[in-house]
Parts: C-alpha cells; structure tokens; sequence
C-alpha cells in the first residue's frame, strides 16, 4: 500500500522511493518526483558507480555524485524545462583550474557514458552515431551536464567574461 506522503513517488522503484525518503523531506521529494523519471535519476547512480569502476580515481579521494544529487539533477530539469533562459546562461560558465578542468571532463565522460547507455536500453540495440548526435542535441545533453556542474561544484567554475 502506498502512503499518501509517497504518492509523487509511487513512479519510481521502491529502491529509489525509499532512497529518496531517507534522504530529502517531503517538499524535495515531491519536486524530484515530479521533475525526474526513474532513468533520469539512474543518470545519477550510474555515473557514481561509473566513477567508482575507474581504475584512475582513488576511492577514498572521489568527489563525485550520489543520491544526494537527485535534488540538484531535479533543478537542471527545472531550469532546462521552465526557464530556459536560465539554463542558457550557464553556457558562459567555464572550469579554468587544470585539475578541476580533469575533474569536469572526468564526470562528463561518466555522464556520457550513462546517457548512452540509457539510448542503448530504449533503442533495444547499440545506438549509431547519428543517433546519439541527434540525441546530445534533442535533449542538450552538454548543456544539461554543464548546469549540473556548475550547481554541483560552484567553487569549480568561472564565469566567461564578455
């Protein structure tokens, strides 16, 4: 039986119902059920475990993303959806330090790694090239992550100057 307080989340896994309760009060629960979908959240999931599989990164020294992330991705579908002049602000935002720069291009490789392989279980099949073009532009794929990052690791990024 599902709980009045669950229904936003009754869409999800209980896995991730029950990730989601333990972690965030009912306002953030409500607003990550209705921003996000289950393979939206496993962005999230996969990427950290994509990380965590990674011969180059220390375990112990990992700066990554988790379950605590839900709320962030949840904003960038937000601002991606309802705001997107918002959204397209955050284009003039750029990692300048070259070890936060590895940093970036580390977690974007993870986040790639994962959009794909979420094309690949809608498709059935391995994605063609074109396909996957088309999918990074449909749904701005670089952008998406790019936000993410900057409301994930502020202290990381820089705004471009005009």
């Amino acid at each position: 039986m599902i709980r009045h307080s669950d229904y936003p989340l009754a869409h999800l896994s209980a896995e991730r119902a029950a990730q989601i309760r333990k972690r965030y009060d009912t306002t953030h629960r409500n607003f990550i059920a209705s921003m996000l979908k289950e393979d939206q959240l496993r962005i999230i999931d996969e990427t950290y475990s994509f990380i965590l599989r990674d011969r180059n990164v220390k375990v112990d020294n990992i700066e990554g993303i988790g379950v605590e992330d839900y709320f962030v991705l949840a904003r960038v579908e937000h601002m991606m959806r309802y705001t997107p002049q918002d959204a397209n602000a955050y284009s003039r935002y750029h990692v300048t330090n070259p070890k936060d720069r590895e940093h970036y291009l580390r977690l974007e490789k993870f986040w790639l790694q994962e959009e794909i392989s979420l094309l690949e279980r809608r498709l059935g099949r391995p994605p063609t090239t074109n396909e996957l073009k088309d999918d990074a532009r449909v749904n701005q794929t670089g952008l998406r992550f790019c936000i993410f990052y900057c409301l994930k690791f502020p202290d990381r990024v820089k705004e471009q100057e005009a």
